[in-house]
């Protein structure tokens, strides 16, 4: 769940990072594949970052090993927000990228399937905890212009 607010004292167990990858309004879904939290539901590439690793590198290592799919720029950052779960709490980086061409998409697998989802559907499929907050964020993000 995410944490309403930044929390000063909140402690991090990992950093996660995550990447809303789109095209012409469509954006890629990957759904879980027996996930102890999130069995069947949609999220976007998304993984822990390793020790010793920034958080871009470690974004698109998650992106290449689940999806197959090599970033050409980097993507732009949204937000960071505070999540606790019962068993670990986590920085997650939130980020967007924009395809001129849909790239082809090769699943690792953690994932069962893919869609590309039109932004206007998103929000009525079953998604990972917490993703609809992130993405309305980058709905605000869109609409306000800023890219």
């Amino acid at each position: 769940m995410i944490v309403n607010g930044q929390e000063a004292n909140f402690k991090a167990d990992c950093e996660v990072a995550g990447c809303y990858i789109e095209h012409n309004w469509e954006f890629l879904f990957l759904q879980k594949n027996n996930h102890k939290y999130y069995r069947d539901s949609w999220g976007v590439p998304a993984g822990k970052i390793n020790p010793g690793e920034d958080v871009l590198s470690g974004l698109r290592r998650e992106i290449q090993e689940e999806t197959g799919i090599v970033l050409v720029q980097d993507p732009t950052f949204l937000a960071r927000f505070q999540v606790k779960h019962s068993q670990i709490s986590f920085n997650y980086n939130a980020y967007w990228y924009k395809c001129l061409s849909r790239p082809e998409v090769t699943l690792s697998s953690e994932h069962q399937a893919f869609e590309w989802i039109k932004h206007n559907n998103v929000l009525r499929t079953k998604l990972i905890e917490d993703e609809e907050i992130v993405f309305m964020r980058l709905m605000i993000f869109k609409f306000n212009g800023s890219r």
